[in-house]
């Protein structure tokens, strides 16, 4: 084959393999480009998640009025995009605590200001170890989602005595008993029952209008065949 047939040939090859390492390169940066911009913004999410996450004075109505629009607004405008199941678990069980506690107060008012809490009684102290407890676990998850904490680490809790070796601890069970007899919780088991009870009678109640709908439509048949049986009758 004649020599510059071949290295013409050579050179489309090399432009085409040029071509495409151009186009796989540029297609690399353009997505590293892009897992930088949202790890950007997943840092300004949590910095965010980890302010409004902190737990004091939520035995007053006030405070925990504004913790739960705080969380809903984080969750809704993209946090809950960036959680993993188990911080979305943490953060989900937080605000129905949040919201089970104010069930005295209309939560889906966002202008309600601090006087109007001001007949609201405190919450029990049990109470409100439960919710912050939720809200240090969420923390505990949101730091081994950037990677501060490793998965054994984020299952533990920190100890209470300097120096003490700490084996973690189901957030579900607990030694003091908190969780077992917690008010807010057994009242959300309560809604969850009441609210499987009533599903349960809208289908039952479907169940039989579609029964009395079938007898309808039968009676209406056996009509339309005496109609048609009574004009052949007549003609």
């Amino acid at each position: 084959m004649d020599p510059t047939i071949i290295t013409g040939i050579i050179g489309a090859f090399g432009i085409v393999i040029g071509y495409f390492v151009n186009f796989f390169l540029e297609k690399y940066k353009a997505r590293n480009s892009l897992k930088e911009s949202l790890s950007n913004t997943k840092v300004e999410f949590f910095k965010g998640l980890w302010k409004i996450s902190e737990g004091s004075n939520l035995e007053k109505a006030h405070k925990r009025y504004l913790k739960y629009h705080e969380l809903m607004k984080w969750y809704n405008d993209g946090g809950g995009l960036l959680l993993s199941f188990e911080a979305t678990e943490r953060i989900m069980w937080a605000i129905k605590l949040l919201k089970i506690s104010l069930k005295e107060i209309d939560i889906s008012d966002k202008t309600l200001k601090k006087k109007d809490f001001k007949n609201s009684p405190l919450l029990e102290k049990n109470e409100v170890t439960i919710i912050k407890d939720q809200l240090s676990w969420l923390r505990s998850s949101v730091k081994e989602i950037v990677g501060a904490y490793s998965r054994q680490e984020s299952s533990k809790s920190l100890s209470d005595i300097p120096g003490q070796s700490n084996t973690g601890r189901n957030t579900t069970k607990d030694n003091k008993g908190y969780y077992k007899n917690s008010r807010l919780i057994k009242e959300i088991k309560e809604l969850k029952d009441l609210k499987a009870k009533e599903k349960e009678e809208e289908i039952k109640e479907l169940e039989v209008a579609n029964e009395e709908l079938a007898i309808e439509e039968l009676a209406i048949e056996e009509i339309k065949k005496e109609e048609s049986i009574l004009k052949d009758s007549k003609t």
